[in-house]
Parts: structure tokens; sequence; C-alpha cells
């Protein structure tokens, strides 16, 4: 498909022009100049083409931030990678200087450029568009990102210059997978491993990644669409602003993704920021990993003595969750790369998997010979036209059924199915009688 870049200096609307292209809040808007340092992709499309769109930070010459050359080193793969560029200039600051830096800097790239300048909120703006001529590109169009003003016009001459591209139909087997963990835990190197390119910013400063950041793996007859999301961090830790919408986005990420890998530390093992992702990912239902990230810097990677410590620490922490498969990787020299996207296709192929009506009738027979004060289940059945594991249990009296009980149901569903990977969910019913 296709690839658009937006290009501008920072704070003159690109992320609320990116949401408003592809139909969806998936970049973090805020007045905060640098809010946005990965890049971001989306995708737009009308009845016969698809594209993708890719919004970046914001062009600076700012060298006080420890990450503008990082942030330059994304925004110059991008470019180089893109079809068209649309620039993006605000129509309440007027022409500036940095913006004619951008444009002789587009310029010498030899692609076609659109110029969108944004934030024409009234006539007066919309009129004053026309000094942007000065930047030499003649397909120029005045927009509010804001108001949907404009957006019709800029999307029509996005696909006029766009080469010509077939729609691509996803397939039967794809998969989502949520990249998550504390800040830190190197989630981003994984991420660029797989990638086979600087898509994320690596960084030793926590809280680097602010948005989620996709990209597609093929293994095999699978596509696997990776997320990099922020870190998870404490209720207390989460701070106003963009912080707070990180840590929303994280959460929006796990929910959208069929399965969660999440990362942890060798030197600290599991602790409680990991026990509260890995209850995010079982408590929405979804497929989790726990992948022990950094092994190639813990020492002897064959240490049979070391990963049985380690991985008695994570079951110890993680002891709600046992089902969750674990694997030794490392993302910044690839060990294990491979097993984990089986793993992953195994984690997926657990989830689609069904109980046959002899296997539930067996579990209602041992769960009234094991479990005497359990109430009468009349029924077990599971939703047969869904991806993930949801069972219905019958029963005679709801109001009494605890939670240790739907444990004990679990149990005995996995004693039949493993579901090895997932989380199981039962709802409970009231007898009709």
């Amino acid at each position: 498909m296709a690839l658009i870049a937006l290009v501008g200096r920072p704070n003159v609307g690109k992320s609320t022009l990116f949401n408003r292209l592809i139909g969806q809040r998936k970049a973090i808007e805020s007045d905060l100049p640098g809010t946005t340092r990965d890049r971001i992709y989306g995708q737009i499309e009308n009845e016969e083409q698809v594209a993708i769109l890719s919004d970046l930070a914001g062009l600076t010459d700012n060298e006080s931030d420890q990450l503008t050359e990082k942030t330059k080193e994304q925004i110059g793969i991008a470019i180089e990678k893109a079809d068209l560029i649309i620039m993006v200039t605000s129509a309440i600051d007027g022409v500036l200087n940095e913006d004619h830096k951008i444009a002789d800097y587009l310029r010498k790239q030899n692609k076609p450029v659109l110029l969108a300048v944004n934030k024409s909120d009234n006539r007066v703006l919309d009129a004053a568009s026309a000094n942007f001529m000065s930047l030499g590109f003649p397909d120029t169009v005045a927009v509010s990102a804001i108001h949907n003003s404009g957006i019709s016009d800029l999307t029509d001459l996005i696909w006029q210059k766009l080469p010509r591209s077939r729609r691509v139909k996803a397939g039967a087997s794809r998969v989502k997978v949520a990249i998550i963990g504390r800040p830190n835990v190197g989630k981003s190197t994984l991420l660029n491993h797989y990638a086979g390119e600087k898509r994320a910013i690596v960084s030793d400063l926590a809280g680097t990644t602010r948005d989620s950041i996709e990209i597609s793996v093929t293994h095999h007859n699978d596509t696997i669409d990776f997320l990099d999301t922020a870190g998870f961090r404490h209720r207390g830790q989460v701070g106003r602003g963009i912080e707070k919408y990180s840590f929303l986005r994280t959460l929006s990420a796990v929910e959208e993704a069929d399965i969660s890998v999440l990362l942890i530390d060798p030197k600290e093992g599991a602790v409680a920021g990991d026990a509260k992702a890995a209850g995010v990912a079982a408590e929405l239902n979804k497929g989790l990993i726990i992948a022990v990230n950094k092994w190639d810097l813990y020492g002897d990677t064959d240490d049979d003595s070391s990963r049985e410590r380690i991985l008695n620490m994570a079951r110890e922490t993680l002891e709600f969750v046992p089902w969750a498969p674990v694997i030794f990787i490392s993302g910044k020299d690839g060990l294990n790369d491979r097993k984990l996207l089986e793993l992953i296709v195994k984690v997926k192929l657990a989830r689609e998997q069904k109980i046959s009506d002899d296997q539930t009738a067996k579990i209602i027979t041992e769960a009234a010979a094991r479990h005497p004060h359990l109430p009468k289940i009349y029924s077990l059945k599971q939703f047969e036209k869904i991806n993930e594991p949801i069972f219905r249990l019958e029963i005679n009296r709801p109001e009494s059924w605890h939670f240790s009980f739907s444990r004990f149901i679990e149990n005995l569903i996995r004693e039949q199915v493993p579901f090895n990977g997932t989380a199981i969910k039962i709802e409970t019913v009231a007898h009709s009688r």
C-alpha cells in the first residue's frame, strides 16, 4: 500500500489532522509541542483504494531535548519511504522561517508534496492561507482538522497524487498482539527488531513511548500485528495530560489486541506493576504470554538454575495466570524471536478451540461430584461464533454464586481442553424453568 507522511514543525496540529483523516483518535493530541515522538500509523481508504498514513514528530532545531536526534532519524526514515508528503502548517501562526526551512528540505527529497494550511478556522484565516503559496507548493489546501473543514478537498488531492493501489483484505489468519509491561523494559527494542528498522525510539529514559505504534510481521501463513505501548504504571504514578492519555491508550491497545506479550525484567523478576498488566489482560479475556526480556544481558543464557529461579519468581507474583506460558527472549539480539512468533500462533489457535457437548456434560458431572456446595448447574455452553473462550453457565441460584466457583469450573474446563495461553470467561445466568 502507498505510504503518506505528515510533516511539519511542532504544534501545527499534525496529530489532530492524522486522527481526522483515519477517522479515529489514535495519535495523542495536545497543545504541548513535541507530544508525538515515534512514527504512528493509520489507514485511510476510499471505495477503490487504501493507503497508510504516518504521523511524525515535529521538525525542530531544538537541541535541548535529549531525544531530538533520534526523533529526526525517525522523521528521515518515514520521509524516505513515503510515496506522498503532506506538509502541515498553521494559519494562526502565519508563514514562519521554520516553515521555509522545512519546505526547502522537502523539495530536495524529490517527492510529491501537498501543503495543508491547518487551523483555518474562520474566513479571515482561510483567506490568509493564500500567503502560504510563498512556500512554493502549488497543491495547497486550507483545512481545519478540528472543525472538519477542507478535509474532503485534501483527501481528493491525496487520491489524485498517490499511485494506484489494490485494496488488501485482511485474511482469516491474522492476530493482533499488544507488547505491554513497565516503562523501559525493552518494548520498543523488541518492536524494532521485528520491524527490521527503527520504528520506535529506543532510549534509557523511561516513558519515551507515548502513543501505540503498530507493525505487521508475516510468519508462515499468519500475519501478526504488533502493537507497542507506553508502560503500565501504578495508579498513583499516572500524571495528568500526556501521561494519562498514554496510560489510557495502553489499556485501549490491550483491549483491541487478541494477545498481550508481557515483558518483564530478569533482574527484578515479576513485580506488582507486572501483575497489574497481567490482570488487565486476564480481566479482558485476552491471551497472555510472559516474556523475560534482556536475557542476553543476564549472563549464561543456558543456565537452567537461573531460568528456574526467575520462573519461580514470576509464577509466584503472577500466580493468578498459571495458564500463561513463559519464554526467555532478547529484543536486542533476537534471542528466541521465532519461538515467540510460534508461541503467539499457538495461543491464537488455543483461543479458537471449541469444547464438545460430551466434554461439557462431563464437566457438569464432575462439578456436582467434587463440590457439593456448588449451586445446581443445568447447562454449560461455549459461544460458538466467537474466537475467544467464553462459556455460559445456567444455574439455579445466581445470587449465591461466588467467584471461587468460577475458578473451580474454569479448572474443570482446562482439564478437558487446556486453552493454554488464554483467559477463560464464564457468564452465569438463571435457569429458566
